[in-house]
């Protein structure tokens, strides 16, 4: 579904009153959102850089939204430090060598104390916003309409109630809400049938 049909479809039932500016905003936001769910082919990258012997800290990529595997040549041995915290320390050496991502940058505990070495993040992006009128969200087509079901609850939610005579959208929106509910469950589990799905860490 393109951006342009989706726009014009939520304008249509919230009467024109959330312009097209707005409801694009609302697209773009319930993509980011669903990406930060779940990670497809299209939002997965990876960069590669060199560790520098006694350095701990490391910028991320600018459209970095959270990781998914670290691995790289003398550095095998760290793990993420959630998977550590989760362990039971009396069995677990304090020694354990670690990673963990905190703001723009990703931090190895202890520092790398090697002067060679190749680390490559593999990583969930920030899908970028689409703008033109015939671009199409990055999720398989027949998930479109959780895109445009998500855009519709955000669209319902921001109509004041002076615009909303006999409460008609409001009202709307608690089967709007489970739609879009139902729909990011179904991609979840269709993802996951595929073998190449990757929930975000609660916590």
């Amino acid at each position: 579904m393109q951006l342009l049909e989706m726009v014009n479809e939520i304008g249509s039932v919230v009467d024109g009153r959330i312009g097209p500016v707005m409801i694009k905003t609302y697209i773009n936001r319930i993509i980011r959102e669903v990406s930060a769910k779940i990670l497809l082919d299209y939002n997965i990258a990876s960069t590669t850089f060199s560790p520098t012997s006694g350095t701990e800290a490391y910028n991320l990529p600018a459209d970095f939204s959270r990781d998914v595997a670290v691995k790289g040549t003398n550095v095998l041995d760290y793990e993420p430090w959630s998977l550590y915290a989760q362990k039971d320390r009396s069995t677990v050496a304090l020694l354990t060598r670690t990673y963990t991502i905190m703001g723009t940058q990703i931090l190895f505990n202890p520092p790398p104390n090697v002067s060679t070495a190749t680390v490559t993040m593999v990583y969930g992006k920030q899908p970028a916003d689409i703008t033109t009128d015939t671009a199409e969200p990055g999720i398989p087509r027949n998930f479109h309409y959780v895109i445009k079901d998500g855009a519709l609850l955000k669209a319902l939610q921001a109509i004041p109630p002076s615009e909303d005579e006999g409460g008609r959208y409001q009202n709307m929106i608690p089967m709007v809400q489970a739609q879009f509910e139902k729909g990011v469950r179904d991609l979840m589990d269709s993802e996951a049938n595929k073998g190449r799905m990757r929930l975000t860490p609660k916590g």
